[in-house]
């Protein structure tokens, strides 16, 4: 059975807005980590409303929703490898510095973890905008006021979803303390071998703190038992 998920393109002046409505008790869980705010029982992701190719890339989240939160509420399996994969061959055809994150830099690594998107930073929005752009999900994000840890953030659909952060401020390590995306895991990077391709990974000690201040426990014995294995080769 299909669950129902209703969208709309809502513009008001210079604000935009996707906005999802659904009844799904776990739907509406993902929609929260995904960013959405609850507003009187719809789900609301704000935009400028002159962001490049909106409409186009509101068509393209409506036809993808239901699947992108079926993978992050862990209804179905996304497809990591597949996505990895052709993310992989759009950058590198794009010329574009960068490193992998998050669950799917533990699973390459071949950690137990079963992830639910693909996490990465890159050195040139522009360049992985532009890779990206039939894919997108929602306009990248500028932190305009400079109150995150990057200045840009984006979101597409490769089969599962695809999230990246670009220009990391230099004071990000500072700021949120020990992260994988900041100047300290750009310098110690480690390359992985994974599917006849080289990828640059966020350190795994980085990773481990992150998950730990995290809370999740899980990824932290999956992380120890990686660790443990690489020991005993």
């Amino acid at each position: 059975m299909v669950s129902r998920v209703e969208t709309e393109l809502r513009v008001a002046g210079e604000d935009a807005a996707f906005v999802v409505r659904t009844e799904e008790p776990d739907f509406r869980v993902a929609l929260r980590e995904l960013a959405y705010a609850e507003v009187d029982g719809e789900y609301v992701r704000r935009m400028p409303a002159d962001a490049a190719g909106l409409r186009r890339i509101y068509r393209n989240f409506e036809c993808r929703i239901q699947e992108l939160l079926a993978h992050t509420a862990r209804r179905r399996p996304a497809p990591w490898q597949p996505a990895l994969e052709e993310l992989v061959d759009r950058l590198d055809a794009a010329d574009v510095g960068w490193f992998l994150i998050g669950s799917a830099a533990l699973a390459v690594r071949g950690a137990d973890v079963a992830p639910r998107d693909i996490d990465f930073v890159t050195v040139d929005h522009a360049r992985t905008a532009v890779a990206l752009d039939d894919a997108l999900v929602e306009p990248p994000l500028a932190d305009a006021g400079r109150s995150w840890v990057a200045a840009w953030f984006g979101r597409a659909y490769l089969g599962a979803r695809v999230e990246w952060v670009a220009d990391v401020y230099p004071d990000a390590d500072d700021r949120a303390g020990p992260n994988e995306i900041g100047p300290a895991a750009a310098a110690r990077l480690e390359r992985v071998r994974w599917r006849n391709r080289d990828l640059l990974l966020a350190p795994l000690e980085l990773q481990l703190a992150v998950t730990e201040r995290r809370g999740l426990d899980d990824r932290v014995a999956a992380i120890h038992r990686l660790r443990q294995a690489d020991v005993r080769r």
